[in-house]
């Protein structure tokens, strides 16, 4: 997140309810598909809300293919790991029809890596590698 936006500081743990992760589109660059969440009674998303100033948010738009349709980026509450709710930016990806598509092993690596570097349930760390598997193992 530092390299594409430098005034990203890191605010807290969060959740994100009635959201599940999957691998939504595919991605060239990553030789696999890349993570999204989509719509899930029930479910449960987690990760880590980021500050950023306006310029970062407007740079990472870029990122996240939003101008070309592929992304959106909407406003989603979820919950802090202080139990506070805070109203904030997701972006959520067109899912492909294909969808879930594995990931590859370095995409997941790099995702696992983050996850647990900020603290998220080794609970949902252990969902993720189960129902995930590379797709270049």
């Amino acid at each position: 997140m530092r390299a594409r936006s430098p005034s990203a500081r890191v605010l807290s743990r969060c959740s994100l309810q009635d959201w599940r992760l999957s691998f939504v589109q595919p991605h060239e660059g990553w030789s696999g598909g890349v993570a999204g969440i989509v719509q899930a009674a029930g479910g449960i998303v987690h990760g880590v809300v980021w500050e950023l100033s306006n310029e970062d948010l407007i740079r990472l738009d870029g990122f996240e293919p939003v101008e070309s349709g592929d992304y959106k980026r909407t406003i989603a509450r979820v919950r802090l790991s202080t139990d506070e709710i805070l109203a904030c930016w997701v972006y959520i990806g067109d899912v492909h029809p294909d969808a879930p598509l594995a990931p590859s092993a370095r995409y997941l690596k790099t995702m696992l890596t983050g996850a647990r570097e900020h603290g998220l349930p080794a609970d949902y760390i252990d969902w993720i590698v189960r129902e995930f598997p590379p797709r270049d193992t």
